[in-house]
């Protein structure tokens, strides 16, 4: 891969260059920045204390007991002896900080702390010693002094009366060090460009034979190892690239059989049906095949190396956690069984050991037993339903047959009310073996559907007209809330569609004690809805997700009674599927229930009457 000249060893040796240089000039001048303007302010306090020291103010002040009174014959001794000889702004404060005299005649009977700094002349007057500070006066920079005046008096005692306040003006110092400091960089920057190019040709005569080395790697990276490298020197450049020529016939050997036994596995782990899963000691995960991404829920997107074990496998049970995984490999391999509500895995695992026959990781091997758990606990809970319904029948025909051998024979009107029971539980076994081999074609696809376009408003006057009769001997009416003479069609078997309707309908009247039976139909978003509606029992609510299941019954004892067999329901969902259709139930407990048949609607066709 190609890089930028900017990240080439070439220019970060020119770029270090260039940097210790830079960084040695730059604190050399803000040394001798700093230096130069320390120095000058130093002079100038030198200049300006020995200037007011010599010329005998601070004694010509130290006269007074008070400074205020005398103010006029202080500023007349300003006026006369410093305004002209003294460059600087010199001004006299009396020790309650009001300003009695100054070469600035604007100061004058000012408040000092308005004008000066206020702290510099405390701590003289406290200190009785000389201050300063640096301020800002608008835009001009200042450095302050101040000189504490003290007064003696006729019996010896000393007070501090007042100070000398001097301002001087800095921006002839500043000036100068700008001028200084433009010096400095125009002087770095000429050093920087001959460092650059002095370093450019150094650094060039060091790296010249590094690129070539480097360029007939990449080839050799990219896989053309046909290329080799021209040694030109006995340095360790040119032993470098004698190995690289030696070491080139090697790896064009090894990688070919490693490229070969690579295609192998990847081809098997790519179409295993067992899901693959290599974690190191540390539950780092190193391989996932596409089938245990797939068992997993994994993206393809998502590389292995940033998967985790704890988060795959780790936390479906203790027997999967990483230490008991090592622990159960010790002895060799182990294996596990996942179950869950949605899926049953078989997982089988063992170790897998280094060139130097360490223990570096475990292989997991997944097999989805889902579907084939699924269909044994089917098949398990068919035969046991199937023989439980069957026994009660056959158990009542074995009981009642037994009693008219034993003499029973003998009394017709007995004989004729066991023979009508053992009738009755023939029927009852016949509607279950046809339903069940209704169930069973429907499964394996061997009772097809014959769709053709209906009115299904039509279809339901049938089946009520049907049903009519039954809800009469419960004194149960059933009510039409649709329009009887209406038009809406669907793609469906009639005779299938009959069946359901049939079914849904029976149930409401068996299991409604009084009040009605209701049945609309609507059409509406492309969707036909049936909707039959009760006032009976109602089913409870731990019972209403179960009711479609096959067997599966919310009162036992008396849908038997009523000569149901557990399969109506599961038959008249199939039916609907098939259909490309749902059906839902929603009810409430001692309320009734509403069965929702959807089927998808039709657009009308021209031709009027097709079914």
């Amino acid at each position: 891969m190609k890089k930028g000249k900017h990240s080439s060893v070439r220019w970060r040796i020119v770029l270090i260059y260039f940097m210790l240089l830079f960084a040695a000039l730059t604190i050399l001048a803000v040394y001798l920045t700093n230096s130069m303007r320390a120095y000058q302010l130093d002079s100038l306090k030198e200049n300006i204390t020995k200037t007011v020291n010599q010329s005998n103010l601070l004694k010509f002040l130290g006269g007074f007991a008070e400074l205020e009174p005398y103010s006029e014959e202080i500023q007349q001794s300003l006026d006369g002896s410093w305004t002209s000889g003294f460059s600087q702004e010199l001004s006299v404060v009396d020790e309650k900080l009001r300003v009695v005299a100054s070469t600035n005649s604007n100061l004058k009977g000012r408040n000092a702390a308005d004008v000066f700094d206020s702290d510099i002349i405390v701590s003289a007057l406290v200190q009785g010693r000389s201050t300063e500070s640096e301020s800002q006066t608008g835009s001009i920079s200042v450095k302050n002094l101040c000189f504490p005046v003290q007064h003696t008096d006729v019996s010896g005692r000393s007070a501090y009366t007042g100070a000398v306040y001097v301002r001087a003006d800095l921006s002839s110092i500043n000036a100068f060090l700008s001028q200084s400091r433009m010096i400095f960089l125009q002087a770095m920057a000429l050093a920087l460009v001959i460092t650059v190019v002095l370093g450019f040709m150094v650094a060039r005569s060091i790296t010249e034979p590094i690129n070539d080395v480097t360029k007939t790697v990449e080839k050799m990276s990219q896989g053309d190892f046909s290329a080799s490298i021209a040694v030109k020197s006995d340095d360790e450049i040119g032993q470098l690239a004698e190995m690289f020529n030696l070491m080139q016939q090697k790896l064009d050997q090894t990688i070919a059989e490693i490229n070969n036994e690579k295609n192998k596995l990847g081809t098997i782990l790519e179409y295993m049906a067992d899901g693959l899963i290599a974690i190191d000691l540390d539950g780092n995960v190193l391989q996932v095949n596409p089938t245990a991404r797939h068992i997993l829920g994994i993206p393809s997107d998502i590389p292995s190396e940033s998967l985790k074990y704890s988060e795959m496998l780790g936390h479906f049970s203790a027997d999967m956690e990483l230490n008991a995984l090592k622990d159960a490999c010790r002895d060799g391999s182990g294996e596990s069984l996942l179950r869950g509500d949605e899926y049953t895995y078989a997982v089988r695992f063992d170790r897998f050991k280094d060139e130097n026959g360490e223990d570096v990781g475990i292989i997991i091997i997944m097999q989805d037993m889902t579907e084939r758990q699924r269909l044994e606990d089917m098949q398990t809970d068919f035969v046991a339903n199937v023989s439980h319904e069957l026994k009660t029948p056959l158990t009542n025909i074995k009981s009642y047959t037994e009693t008219l051998l034993d003499g029973a024979l003998d009394d017709p009107d007995t004989a004729r009310n066991f023979l009508q029971i053992v009738d009755s539980e023939a029927d009852r076994m016949n509607r279950l073996v046809k339903d069940l081999l209704q169930l069973s074609r429907m499964d394996h696809g061997q009772d097809p559907l014959f769709l053709k376009e209906s009115n299904v408003i039509s279809l339901v006057n049938m089946a009520i007209m049907k049903m009519e009769l039954s809800a009469r001997h419960k004194g149960l009416e059933i009510r039409s809330l649709y329009d009887i003479e209406g038009d809406i069609r669907a793609m469906m078997d009639r005779d299938r569609m009959e069946q359901v309707l049939l079914n849904v309908l029976s149930n409401a009247i068996k299991y409604t004690n009084e009040g009605y039976v209701s049945i609309d139909v609507k059409e509406q978003s492309g969707q036909i809805k049936i909707i039959v509606s009760d006032t009976g029992i109602g089913i409870p609510e731990a019972s209403l997700s179960r009711i479609f299941e096959r067997f599966y019954r919310v009162d036992k004892a008396r849908s038997r009674s009523m000569g149901g067999t557990g399969l109506g329901l599961a038959i008249t969902k199939q039916i609907v599927e098939e259909h490309k259709g749902s059906i839902e139930a929603e009810s409430s407990e001692g309320k009734g229930t509403t069965v929702v048949i959807s089927l998808p609607s039709v657009n009308r066709k021209g031709i009027r009457n097709i079914d």
